[in-house]
């Protein structure tokens, strides 16, 4: 799922992006600005009429980017099913070993 495909107000997390879609200086920018892979991220609105710029949360900080540079960044599905955690996988798997 892209960031300009996502649901306001759901919170989650970027898991890549495109930086060689983006010009140098734009993507420098980003960076600068706390984007990169593993960041929360939540949008929290569309400009009035043509939905352009948007309005979204990294991390503490709320910023506004172009519709253009949201499609390069792939975050994940907000609504997925949560993975478990580790330390949960690990024990489940030892719980069910040596029972029949």
């Amino acid at each position: 799922m892209r960031l300009n495909e996502m649901p306001l107000k759901k919170a989650t997390v970027i898991t890549d992006i495109d930086w060689s879609a983006l010009p140098p200086e734009i993507g420098r920018r980003l960076r600068d600005l706390g984007f990169h892979k593993g960041a929360e991220v939540e949008l929290q609105h569309f400009a009035p009429i043509s939905r352009d710029p948007i309005a979204c949360r990294v991390d503490r900080i709320l910023i506004a980017i172009r519709q253009k540079e949201a499609s390069v960044i792939s975050v994940k599905d907000p609504d997925a099913a949560p993975e478990p955690a580790l330390s949960e996988k690990a024990s489940s798997s030892r719980s069910t070993v040596g029972q029949a």
